[in-house]
């Protein structure tokens, strides 16, 4: 089993330490860094312990960034890589806060890249930021996620600028972005074999959150149905009702 990691650097030590546990765990190697696995006092099992030992370390060097690495080559005991690596990489300071907002103001959409994916990048580094006890507005998320649209998405923006504050939640807006998507798309990404079809999963969690009696189609205007769901399908010639000032669907 082969498991993507992002190397840790001075800013992601929560993200890496829980995949990292989790990586070990499946190995069965994660033991020997909390210690709940000790060397053995016999000597027909300390060959064993100490082999499971370096490859513990080995997995730990595979996962670190270059300016980490002084850390690793210092030690041969996991337990005190890992407490020497959160001693130094634990967020907490001013200075992790401020990088990781700035993180966050700066990111911008990729054209190519699907608006689930987007989403789901903008989410990681907003949760980075709380994971370190700071606060991150709906509003700055919100921002974010909009302000590197191309321009076929400026209605809808314009649009979500017009409501009211109580309707402004990220929740609606990623809803907004990923249905509007959706649309522009005809319904339908084919992704090539093998991908990962993050715009359906998107949108199973937007239908399982959401009220679909509250729900109008893109398509047809009646309510109840997404409209890649549409039982009409794609009739070119029904034009779906113009929908009321202020409103998104």
């Amino acid at each position: 089993m082969k498991a993507y990691i992002k190397l840790l650097n001075d800013m992601n030590w929560e993200t890496w330490s829980f995949l990292m546990e989790q990586f070990l765990t499946i190995h069965d190697l994660w033991d020997i860094v909390n210690r709940v696995e000790t060397k053995p006092t016999e000597a027909s099992q300390k060959a064993d312990f100490c082999s499971r030992q370096k490859s513990t370390c080995a997995q730990i060097a595979l996962c670190v960034s270059g300016s980490q690495l002084n850390t690793v080559r210092l030690e041969t005991d996991p337990k005190k890589i890992w407490d020497e690596l959160q001693h130094i990489n634990r967020p907490g300071g001013f200075g992790t806060h401020m990088a990781l907002h700035q993180e966050l103001v700066r990111m911008k959409k990729d054209p190519q890249v699907l608006m689930s994916k987007w989403i789901a990048s903008v989410h990681d580094v907003a949760q980075q930021i709380k994971d370190v006890g700071s606060n991150v507005l709906d509003k700055e998320v919100i921002i974010v996620l909009t302000n590197s649209l191309p321009d076929s998405y400026t209605p809808l923006v314009v649009q979500l600028d017009t409501l009211e504050d109580s309707a402004q939640t990220v929740s609606h807006v990623i809803t907004c972005l990923i249905g509007e998507e959706c649309c522009q798309l005809g319904g339908h990404q084919h992704g090539q074999p093998g991908e990962t079809d993050w715009e359906s999963m998107a949108l199973a969690v937007v239908r399982k959150c959401r009220d679909c009696s509250k729900i109008t189609c893109f398509r047809c205007g009646e309510k109840g149905h997404f409209c890649s769901e549409c039982p009409k399908g794609k009739d070119g010639d029904h034009k779906p009702p113009k929908p009321p000032t202020g409103m998104l669907y």
